[in-house]
């Protein structure tokens, strides 16, 4: 999650900077093969929908041959760092994704 947001351009520390908190709310994990030591392993991130009041980072996990080891999801609601109250996905958050969406 972190590098994907680094990617669009913005950290999680800014996005809180900006007054908004990402509390992960639901985690899931499947394993399917395992991963071994010292093995490179290639994290794709997919971003399957537009936020709203909750982000779901859909996760798919790959050894050095290609072989998928992993799939999961994490789901994260935004919520007014003052408030502590949740929020709908600020503006300025959905425009870096439009900014860099591909489907």
């Amino acid at each position: 999650r972190s590098e994907f947001l680094r990617a669009l351009g913005m950290s999680f520390a800014e996005v809180e900077r900006r007054g908004i908190m990402m509390p992960i709310l639901e985690v899931q994990s499947k394993y399917r093969k395992p991963a071994y030591f010292d093995e490179l392993l290639t994290v794709r991130i997919i971003l399957r929908e537009m936020p709203s009041t909750r982000i779901n980072f859909f996760y798919e996990i790959y050894n050095e041959r290609g072989d998928l080891l992993n799939t999961g999801m994490t789901q994260l609601g935004f919520i007014h760092s003052d408030s502590r109250r949740p929020c709908r996905c600020p503006e300025w958050f959905l425009e870096l994704i439009r900014s860099r969406w591909t489907e």
